[in-house]
Parts: structure tokens; C-alpha cells; sequence
């Protein structure tokens, strides 16, 4: 099963010198967006679902114009939808000298954070949450689901994630200044664990001479979540220790503020510098770190040396396929990113 998936403003969208801001469009343009969609959603369904980047609107009336911004998922007969919630740069397209409204989405409109997909082959029913932009930085959708997501799409317009506000087993950002990369969040979120193997695919689809798939693109464990999640066995392992427990926990909420909010793309100066102030105050208050701090002062610091290594925010992870499956659109034979050399099709349930 396939899902085709742009970022905010991916099609009705401007680059300027200060980077890409969305062009609002008409109702009407908005209506033949979403029948041409669905259409092409019906003719490969059900092994098709398109979640459609977003739509910026603009309806016009006697003293105001408002707007909204949309994001449409079309599956089979289906067409559900998000308003994005929290504004930004939205109403920059008004060249009208009416006053600009920005209209976030209600609980009529809202109800799709997540939806689910209903695998053809698998039978089994996947869940995917919707995310736009700055509603990342509030946590709206991790703060709204009622359910784990098996992916979490970030669909944005030059947004720096924030990884602790990530939900689901997977996140994957599609926005117009970073890579698109598909992050595993953790041991601890594998609800989907060995139902499903995801697999990342890139194209230009803008370039009329693009014709080609890169990938498959292997998942990347974030350092963020690999530091949040030793603190945590940590913190479960040694919860009769109270006050190193308190102190770990703080030092755990820190991290997740100070990294949540890092403008660079590596957060471990961070970490080393918690690590130190740290270990200073156990050395001067219990004279020496324990064995189990001691050990987990350690692992802490293997991570570090590992991201400053490996580079993983900007490392390539491109990966080789190998084995073939059928087109989705064609007879002919494309690479199969869905199983292993040493897999039988029997062993995973495939997506």
C-alpha cells in the first residue's frame, strides 16, 4: 500500500526571499482540488491514500476576509480533513484592504487529528495523525489523540520540530527547507511493533523531468529520543531512590525543554552540559557518583560520542533494496523497499 504525501503549501505555494509562503485560492478552486483528488484516490484504490499537503483559502465577504488553511487526506470514497489551529504568516496573501481573519479549526472540522486506513492486503487497521506547522511547537496533536498514531505527519512550512511533541511509533516532517526524514520515536511507542514495515520514498514531483523515485530511505533513531528513553529505564529501574530519582527527572525535563527549543540541529552541547553540572553536585553532596549513576553517566555519554561521530541530523540514509514488486501505477518493476533478502512474504505484514 502506498500513501503520497507533500508538505504545507506544497502545490499552490511561492518561494520569495524569505523563504516560501502560501498563495490563497478560491472555494471554487478548492472544490476541483478535492474532486480531482478523490478521483485519482478511487482509481488505485483501496492501495492509495493522498494526504494532500495543505490548502490556504480565502473567502472574501463585506468587511473581511478570512482564511483557512486545510489539509485533505482522500482514500477510496473518503475525504477527511484538518484546519490548522495555530496561525502563522497565514493572512500574508491578502492584498485587499479589507481586514485579514485567520479562521483555526473548530471540532466540526477538527475531528481527523487522527485517521485510519484499512490495509487491503493486512486487514489490519493503521492510524495516522495530522500535524500543520506551528501546531507542532503546542503539542496539538500529541495533547488530542486518543490513540497512539503509527505515523506522525508534520506537514510544514519552514518549522523546526519539536521532537518531544512528536506522537506515534513514526514521524515523518515534510517541510520546505529540511529533507524529509522518517524518525522512529522509541521502544517505548512500538504499539505496531512487527505489523508493519514503513518505508520512505522521495521525488520532486514539481519537476516535470523527475520521474524517479529515491529510496528506500532507512529510519533514524533521534538522538533526542534515545537520551529521553535511558533516562526513563533509569527512572523506572530506581524509583526507591528519591531524591537522585527527583533529581534525574528534573535533569530529564530540562533536556526535553532546552533541546525542544534548540535552534541548531544538534542538541548534545546540551546533554554535556547537564551531564557536568550533574555529576558536580552528587560529587560535592554524596561525595562520588554510585555504580548505577555511574553507569548511567556513562551511557549517556556513549550517545554523545555516537552523535558526534555518526552526524545523524545530516547524514544520508539512504538504503538498497532487494527484491521487486509490481508498480502501483504500471506492470513494470520497481525496487521492493517492503521486505528483507532473508524474509519470507510470510513473515511481515507489509505497508
Amino acid at each position: 500500500m502506498w500513501l503520497i504525501v507533500w508538505r504545507e503549501h506544497g502545490i499552490f505555494g511561492k518561494p520569495n526571499e524569505n523563504g516560501f509562503f502560501g498563495l490563497s485560492t478560491s472555494p471554487e478552486v478548492r472544490q476541483l482540488f478535492k474532486e480531482s483528488l478523490k478521483k485519482l484516490a478511487l482509481q488505485y484504490s483501496p492501495n492509495l491514500t493522498i494526504i494532500a499537503g495543505t490548502l490556504l483559502t480565502q473567502k472574501p465577504t463585506h468587511s473581511y476576509v478570512l482564511f483557512r488553511n486545510t489539509c485533505y487526506v482522500f482514500h477510496g470514497n473518503e475525504i477527511s480533513m484538518h484546519d490548522k489551529m495555530s496561525p502563522f504568516k497565514e493572512t500574508k496573501d491578502n492584498h485587499s484592504q479589507l481586514i485579514s481573519i485567520f479562521q483555526a479549526g473548530s471540532k466540526k472540522t477538527n475531528n481527523k487529528y487522527l485517521f485510519e486506513v484499512f490495509h487491503p492486503t493486512t486487514k489490519v487497521d493503521a492510524c495516522f495523525g495530522i500535524e500543520i506547522c506551528f501546531e507542532n511547537q503546542f503539542a496539538i496533536l500529541k495533547n488530542a489523540s486518543t490513540e497512539q498514531p503509527l505515523i506522525h505527519f508534520l506537514l510544514s512550512n519552514t518549522c523546526d520540530l519539536n521532537i518531544h511533541n512528536a506522537c506515534g511509533d513514526y514521524l515523518l516532517q515534510l517541510d520546505s527547507d529540511y529533507i524529509p526524514k522518517l524518525l522512529y520515536l522509541g521502544k517505548n511507542n512500538d504499539k505496531h511493533l512487527g505489523m508493519f514495515i514503513i518505508v520512505l520514498y522521495q521525488n520532486n514531483f514539481a519537476d516535470p523531468n523527475d520521474h524517479v523515485l529515491q529510496g528506500p530511505f532507512a529510519s533514524i533513531y533521534p538522538f533526542e529520543k534515545k537520551v529521553v528513553d535511558v533516562l526513563d529505564d533509569f527512572l523506572e529501574q530506581h524509583a526507591g531512590l528519591e531524591e537522585k530519582s527527583r533529581l534525574i527527572l528534573e535533569l530529564k525535563n530540562t533536556f526535553i525543554n532546552e533541546s525542544g527549543q534548540c535552534k541548531e540541529k544538534n542538541s548534545y552541547p546540551i546533554l554535556i552540559k547537564l551531564l557536568t553540572e550533574w555529576k558536580d553536585y552528587i560529587v560535592a553532596t554524596y561525595f562520588a557518583l554510585s555504580a548505577e549513576e555511574k553507569k548511567l553517566y556513562d551511557t549517556l555519554f556513549q550517545l554523545i560520542a555516537h552523535e558526534i561521530k555518526n552526524n545523524t541530523f545530516n547524514k544520508d540514509y539512504l538504503v538498497k533494496a532487494k527484491k521487486e514488486i509490481p508498480s502501483i501505477c504500471s506492470g513494470s518493476k520497481t525496487p521492493n523497499p517492503f521486505r528483507h533478502a532473508d524474509e519470507s512474504p510470510a513473515k511481515k505484514r507489509r505497508f
